[in-house]
């Protein structure tokens, strides 16, 4: 008896129950910033952002940038050492199945 009610609660628990609220991916001006900490314990700052549009094989893709400081040589030198500005990749949005796809470019 004890399991069927413990079921029928977890039954109700579950018909209440929300998804995440979809959000498209914004398609400009969208710009994010991560830290990294590596051996040295000193981190390095990414910034991550759009800029233009590209094709990669045959399909268009947002541009995906990257941009970052060196904390580790800040540490040292008393100034950041900018690391440079790099193309990562194209990041697009299948809107019908909600999925952001992201295709790497290694140069």
């Amino acid at each position: 008896m004890k399991k069927n009610i413990f079921f029928v609660i977890l039954l109700f628990q579950f018909a209440f129950t929300k998804a995440q609220t979809y959000h498209p991916f914004p398609t400009s001006n969208a710009k994010w910033e991560v830290y990294e900490w590596g051996p040295s314990q000193f981190p390095t700052s990414f910034k991550y952002y759009l800029n233009g549009d590209t094709v990669l094989n045959s399909t268009n893709y947002i541009k995906l940038m990257r941009e970052g400081v060196c904390e580790h040589c800040e540490m040292l030198k008393s100034t950041p050492c900018p690391l440079p500005i790099c193309y990562i990749g194209g990041i697009r949005e299948n809107i019908p199945k909600k999925k952001y796809i992201f295709t790497i470019q290694i140069h």
